[in-house]
């Protein structure tokens, strides 16, 4: 009696694993926008048991676009892409091969973080912390072999100067990835699991406008900068702004007369 309770028992048990959801794909398409905004769609690609068929038939009908609802139903279903997100929408779908398509759409603002600046040239990273992909105690990032992210960048330059793709667009580790390949307006970036790493990072680099580049908080920035790392620096700022206030009337005569093209006599400190 023991021996058949048990068979029942793992019959039972080998019944369920086989008839059990099962995630066999989910790929991710981020478009990075010149403002850096990411509209990124999520698609899981789930084979059903019966059973899972039954009870996703309700969460399709409904057209449901709570994410606790599809995470309750299957637990990978989630947002693998960090961030204030926006414009949250769900759309379900199921074929008749047992299989359901549920692709997560969202929008999250400021996604690529600026990694360097050197004059006119800003360049910008979608870093591994951006996804949910990412251990931070490790510091390793993990793609399972079931995952395939999609990133494209939108492509401000000239069309003489995309030809020079490999100047400004990059990848690490360069091994994983397919591309950059360029097609009008973007650059695309493909890389697929299985993949362990500590080297993840999508970088590109962007030319500021005259306007940008020369902005009054921008300068006040770069001197502020420039005043905490250097004391020489700092001992010179001060020392000319005490000359200024000291010599402020002769400083005013000697623009005045500058813009009337008059002759310019040195000032002389007064008394």
């Amino acid at each position: 009696m023991k021996r058949l309770a048990i068979g029942i028992l793992i019959a039972v048990l080998f019944t369920q694993l086989a008839y059990a959801k099962e995630l066999t794909n989910r790929n991710i398409n981020m478009h990075i926008s010149s403002q850096g905004t990411a509209t990124v769609v999520e698609e899981f690609v789930i084979a059903l048991s019966p059973q899972d068929s039954r009870e996703v038939d309700p969460l399709i009908e409904k057209g449901t676009s709570d994410i606790y609802t599809w995470n309750k139903f299957f637990s990978v279903i989630r947002r693998n892409v960090l961030g204030e997100y926006r414009e949250l929408s769900v759309v379900a779908k199921k074929d008749t091969q047992g299989f359901a398509r549920i692709s997560l759409g969202y929008k999250i603002d400021n996604l690529p973080v600026r990694i360097s600046e050197e004059g006119r040239i800003i360049t910008k990273a979608i870093s591994p912390r951006s996804f949910a992909f990412f251990d931070s105690n490790g510091e390793v990032f993990t793609l399972p072999s079931d995952a395939t992210i999609q990133i494209q960048i939108e492509d401000q330059r000239q069309s003489r100067e995309r030809q020079r793709i490999e100047e400004f667009f990059a990848a690490k580790p360069a091994g994983a990835f397919l591309g950059p390949y360029s097609s009008e307006n973007t650059v695309l970036f493909i890389v697929k699991g299985p993949l362990v790493t500590k080297d993840f990072l999508v970088l590109w680099k962007e030319e500021q406008s005259i306007g940008q580049s020369f902005s009054t908080s921008r300068i006040l920035e770069s001197a502020y900068r420039n005043l905490r790392s250097s004391p020489i620096y700092t001992l010179a700022v001060m020392i000319i702004l005490g000359l200024l206030v000291i010599y402020r009337k002769q400083a005013l005569a000697v623009i005045a007369e500058s813009f009337s093209e008059e002759e310019i006599e040195m000032p002389k400190r007064e008394l």
